[in-house]
């Protein structure tokens, strides 16, 4: 990092963030496009020239004289890798193989890359915890869909960064200012490119191809945090015919399916936090019920976490919703327990044999997902609830990860999805003769 006067870094940062995010607000206001990098790069020169003609001045007028070339070039330098883009970071993402980056602490930063390996970084990217906070807050204010806050009023911070880019931080709630930003290193995918990843195999890919061709399919997608859950309902989606409506629902968006030629009727929303005033917020939830109205062929609700967005989704997967939606869970099972948990927390209180009712009516079948021990996200079990016996869903195990790392057949389909998938072109006879 270069040695720059750190008192004139944060007072110039200071300026520069604060015209940025005035500019970016007054677009925001005014319907006028957000700018380019080049637009912010040159508002940030021309505000910084301007600035450090006055601390010339002021330097020259007390005698010190004026700062040196290459001292104004540091400075310069530091300000904009703080300002405009992702600043200190971007050098870290030119490697595509990294996946996540994570500081526990302004001096101690970590990259997770692809292959399952973690480092950290040896370059110190930020001069002070106060300056990571600082480029935290102004990322908050101008990089996202809409402007968010990041300070003590408001110290949980989630938001999409550009495509492919979550992140997460949190102040003054914990001993440091932290934050993860996650990557999707996929980009656009389909089932035939996580098949040649090992990622599942031709068989489940064919099954997830036909269930994407079937109307009033419904699938929950399981697994920890990383285990490829976004990924794999993207390339599931991808597999849809480009006049397919779909309507995406997100806490922080990360889907990004739109396409002009290849899905221009996709419709994709984000949730909004309340602003300082403890108005605006706009929940998951709202937003599900308000898609309804959009006729969606599919309906897809991103990551549930709580009974806000479960409630409702489960809802219009009863009445027969063709829907996608992910949840944490340790099992495709444990899924369902939990999602039966959500219902027994929400608005109806539902008791847990009426929620396994209820997920009975709503769920087709559960894709869970995790990482191997070579750190490969891999698909481990797919299940299809098939029945309610008076307490809880019961299931079939249609696929199941054995020791080798191969899938193996355990069961084949009821006859009701064999209806429904056949007609879409699946073969039920190949779950017969086994994953491997």
């Amino acid at each position: 990092m270069n040695r720059a006067d750190p008192v004139l870094v944060a007072e110039l940062t200071r300026v520069v963030q604060e015209a940025l995010v005035a500019d970016a607000t007054t677009r925001v206001r005014t319907g006028k496009p957000a700018l380019s990098r080049a637009g912010q790069e040159a508002l940030a020169d021309s505000v910084m020239r301007e600035h450090l003609q006055g601390v010339d001045a002021d330097r020259l007028s007390s005698g010190r004289g004026m700062l040196d070339e290459a001292t104004e070039r540091q400075v310069v330098e530091r300000v904009m890798a703080l300002s405009v883009g992702l600043g200190p970071i971007e050098l870290l993402l030119t490697d595509q193989t990294v996946e996540e980056i994570v500081a526990t602490r302004f001096d101690l930063v970590f990259v997770y890359r692809s292959d399952g390996s973690v480092e950290q970084v040896d370059e110190r990217l930020w001069a002070s915890e106060t300056e990571m906070a600082a480029w935290l807050s102004h990322l908050a204010r101008t990089a996202g869909r809409t402007e968010r806050q990041f300070n003590a009023q408001a110290p949980m911070l989630v938001m999409r960064l550009g495509d492919g880019l979550r992140l997460a931080a949190t102040r003054d709630v914990s001993k440091h200012v932290t934050f993860a930003l996650r990557r999707n290193t996929l980009g656009k995918v389909v089932l035939a490119d996580l098949v040649g990843l090992k990622m599942l195999t031709p068989v489940v890919a064919d099954l997830l191809r036909a269930c994407m061709r079937s109307p009033e399919i419904r699938i929950v997608f399981s697994g920890p945090t990383g285990s490829g859950k976004t990924t794999l309902v993207r390339a599931c989606l991808g597999e849809l015919p480009a006049p397919a409506r779909v309507v995406v629902v997100e806490d922080t968006a990360e889907l990004d399916l739109f396409d002009p030629v290849l899905h221009p009727n996709v419709e994709s929303w984000e949730a909004r936090l309340a602003n300082n005033e403890g108005e605006g917020a706009i929940t998951q939830g709202q937003q599900v019920k308000h898609a309804l109205r959009y006729r969606p062929d599919w309906l897809v609700c991103g990551e549930v976490r709580d009974s806000d967005a479960a409630v409702p989704m489960l809802k219009a997967m009863t009445h027969g919703q063709s829907s996608l939606t992910t949840v944490h869970s340790a099992s495709a099972v444990g899924a369902l327990d939990k999602l039966a948990l959500y219902l027994g927390t929400g608005e109806d209180r539902l008791p847990p044999e009426v929620a396994h009712s209820q997920l009975h009516q709503a769920i087709d079948f559960v894709v869970h997902l995790d990482r191997g021990h070579d750190g490969r996200r891999v698909l481990v079990e797919m299940v299809e609830v098939a029945g309610f016996d008076g307490q809880r869903c019961t299931t079939n195990t249609i696929a199941t990860r054995s020791a080798d790392g191969g899938l193996t057949t355990l069961r084949r389909l009821d006859g009701r999805h064999v209806r429904m998938l056949t007609r879409a072109g699946f073969d039920d006879a190949q779950l017969g003769e086994g994953l491997r």
